[in-house]
């Protein structure tokens, strides 16, 4: 971001430059790692500050990652980006027949339950972020019919 000059962009252009380019980037590399969250908010830190160069601090950061539909900005948090494409892994090996699941299947729970599944010191890197996105919150406020669907693969 240092060589994007924030003096020539609007507030509104810094905005969309990181709605449009710079979220593409974390989208994309959180498909594949999955990023502590001390990173997650050091890379949030350097977001806002491009944001606000130049400008007082009109709005907080929480009001920039708040939905628009709900009078907000609509920057997504990358923590959330980063849930997002660990649930996103959950479901495609509840729900797809690719051989990419398939292999996830028989590598780390072809004699359970994706849900009871353990995770070994020697698993894979992708099977550990799965596994622990079992254990997110958003898992448990499915309805009870909807997981048990995706349960029976």
């Amino acid at each position: 971001m240092e060589g994007w000059s924030s003096r020539s962009l609007s507030f509104a252009g810094r905005i969309e430059l990181i709605k449009s380019v710079v979220s593409s980037y974390f989208i994309y590399w959180t498909q594949s790692y999955k990023l502590p969250l001390s990173v997650c908010r050091n890379l949030e830190s350097l977001v806002a500050k491009f944001i606000w160069k130049g400008n007082l601090h009109g709005c907080s950061w929480s009001n920039l990652c708040t939905p628009k539909s709900e009078e907000g900005v609509g920057i997504r948090r990358i923590h959330d980006v980063c849930t997002a494409a660990s649930l996103k892994l959950v479901w495609h090996c509840c729900t797809s027949n690719s051989l990419w699941a398939e292999w996830m299947s028989k590598a780390h729970f072809s004699n359970s339950s994706i849900w009871d599944a353990p995770i070994h010191p020697m698993s894979s890197g992708t099977w550990k972020v799965i596994a622990n996105a079992r254990q997110t919150d958003i898992m448990y406020k499915l309805p009870a019919h909807q997981n048990s669907d995706i349960t029976d693969t």
